[in-house]
């Protein structure tokens, strides 16, 4: 969140904020765009708890990230870096309260807004009986938030995005319900050296990859929520003060090529799936990385630029990577159709503007027969 009023020396004029020199959050976002992104994550640290991460809060800062998001056209998730914030009734009290000003402050400001209520949540267990806890606080959250008149996204943390003891994770998702029925639910992929040391190759890689992969299609066939995985990556590159052995990049943006090869094929295979539709944001693009090299875009400049994935575009709205007769039929279908009315599908609102329109179709069919690419 910080970084939305840092600027590096180097960077240009702001497009955004007229007389000023463009942020370092500009310019990530700028990136993004150049190689086929749409959604950047703004983060702040836990406001009731002593867990300090991402940095303080500031309104002022989320406005700018806002102003950002708009210029550039982008979706925005904002992300409370908590962890034991929803452990005592008193850190969930002081939790829903202080999300009950942002909401009420942040509500309406900006139809491309996903709210991440708490990051990895955890401290009161990682059984069962702790994902029938979590499912209750995060819908005293949904709740209060609607009772606001909050329309935005919301994304719901699996429990074993910071630890469970689930032979089967997919257990781990929350059960919630919304009366708007925008929920998207999440977990957290990586692959440290810390805990495989042991078995330390690409056989391993792949494996954990696949079963993140059935993780998360579990997750969304048991929920029926669709998915945005909010963070991941390559992961840890130290066991203790010991290094893996095939160590490219040390620090927060660094890698090995074993846990590359994992995401690589993670990221394979969620690009890949035609039946159910699922978008993820790695991590991290910071100017806080301490690793060498990085400057201000974090895993951009390392992992996250040897990355290969599918670009898609929006009127590809079955997902099967071109634009053919089938968009324009289920465009068809739901016509006319406004947020919150039967039919209405936000998948098939290309333009988020609430409204399956005349705009929506027109992307379509600037868009017709025209298929995906890919980077990297």
């Amino acid at each position: 969140m910080e970084e939305a009023s840092d600027f590096a020396e180097s960077n240009p004029a702001s497009l955004v904020f007229v007389g000023e020199q463009a942020s370092n959050q500009e310019m990530q976002v700028q990136r993004l765009a150049s190689i086929g992104f749409n959604t950047f994550k703004v983060s702040f640290e836990s406001q009731c708890t002593a867990w300090k991460e991402a940095g303080p809060f500031s309104s002022s800062n989320l406005e700018r990230s806002f102003r950002i998001a708009e210029h550039y056209r982008f979706w925005v998730i904002v992300d409370y870096h908590g962890f034991n914030d929803t452990a005592t009734s008193g850190t969930i009290n002081c939790w829903l309260g202080f999300w009950n000003g942002l909401i009420q402050q942040f509500k309406t400001r900006y139809y491309r807004t996903v709210w991440e209520p708490i990051n990895e949540p955890t401290g009161f267990g990682y059984n069962q009986t702790a994902v029938m806890t979590l499912s209750t606080i995060y819908q005293r959250w949904i709740n209060q938030t609607r009772s606001l008149g909050d329309t935005n996204w919301i994304v719901v943390q699996n429990l074993c995005s910071f630890r469970c003891d689930f032979a089967n994770q997919a257990d781990g998702y929350p059960t919630v319900t919304d009366p708007l029925g925008k929920v998207l639910i999440s977990i957290h992929p990586y692959m440290s050296y810390r805990f495989y040391w042991s078995i330390w190759d690409n056989q391993t890689a792949e494996a954990r990859a696949y079963s993140f992969y059935n993780i998360i299609k579990n997750g969304t066939l048991n929920t029926g929520w669709p998915v945005l995985n909010t963070e991941g990556g390559a992961g840890g590159t130290f066991n203790g003060t010991q290094r893996c052995p095939d160590l490219v990049a040390v620090g927060s943006a660094g890698f090995c090529r074993t846990n590359f090869h994992f995401i690589q094929t993670l990221t394979g295979l969620l690009d890949e799936n035609p039946e159910w539709r699922v978008n993820w944001t790695w991590w991290t693009i910071t100017a806080r990385s301490d690793t060498p090299g990085s400057g201000i875009y974090g895993a951009l400049d390392t992992w996250g630029g040897i990355l290969r994935y599918k670009v898609a575009f929006p009127a590809d709205v079955n997902n099967d990577c071109k634009v053919t007769i089938v968009d324009v039929a289920m465009l068809a279908d739901s016509y006319g159709k406004r947020f919150g009315e039967e039919g209405y599908h936000a998948v098939l609102d290309i333009t988020s503007d609430g409204s399956i329109d005349i705009f929506d179709v027109a992307l379509v069919a600037n868009y017709y027969d025209q298929g995906c690419s890919y980077r990297g």
